[in-house]
Order: structure tokens, then C-alpha cells, then sequence
């Protein structure tokens, strides 16, 4: 599918498959797995990934190190819930009790 649609003109393609890590394709095919982490939510890594590969490769850094460090921020956020939230696993194991 990606080598398909960089005939129709963009020359590079990126493509999330979820727990199957992601693809890139610009001539050559790249792989990257995912990062393990204890998942506790998942909203936002889509997101949190392309964010991260654009940022890099704007930078004109190599598309398998684009690919790499996207998968290691969206795998942290991941770890946290929902896409904004600052509540991490760890806080959720270990709540801190209001006072009072």
C-alpha cells in the first residue's frame, strides 16, 4: 500500500499499524517495532508519533532514527491517561489520599 501511494506522487510514506509498530517507505521499506511499556492508554500515541517523526525529519535526520524515536514517545504516552492527562500508571497504583 505505501509503495502504491508514493506513485501517486508524495515520496515518502508512513504508516502506524498499532501493536505491529509502523512502516515507512521512500524508496526503501523501513520497519520499527514497537517499544514495550505497560500500556494503560493508548489515546494519543498515533498522534504523539507522527508529531515526533515530523519534528525529526524536518530536521533532515534518517527516517529509521525518525522512526525510532517516535516509537519510544509514542510508547510514553501510552503510559499515561488519556493524551493530556499528567496521571501516569504508577500514580494510579499508588493514589495520594487527599488530606482532610
Amino acid at each position: 500500500m505505501a509503495k502504491r501511494i508514493t506513485e501517486r506522487g508524495p515520496s515518502l510514506v508512513v504508516v502506524t499499524l498499532g501493536s505491529g509498530g509502523s512502516l515507512a517507505f521512500d524508496g526503501v521499506f523501513y520497519h520499527q517495532p514497537i517499544i514495550p511499556v505497560e500500556v494503560f492508554d493508548t489515546l494519543g500515541a498515533g498522534d504523539t508519533y507522527i508529531g515526533t517523526f515530523l519534528g525529526h525529519w524536518l530536521q533532515g535526520r534518517p527516517v529509521p532514527e525518525c522512526m525510532g524515536q517516535a516509537a519510544r514517545q509514542a510508547a510514553r504516552t501510552c503510559t499515561f491517561l488519556g493524551a493530556w492527562s499528567q496521571v501516569s500508571i504508577e500514580e494510579t497504583r499508588f493514589p495520594v489520599m487527599p488530606k482532610g
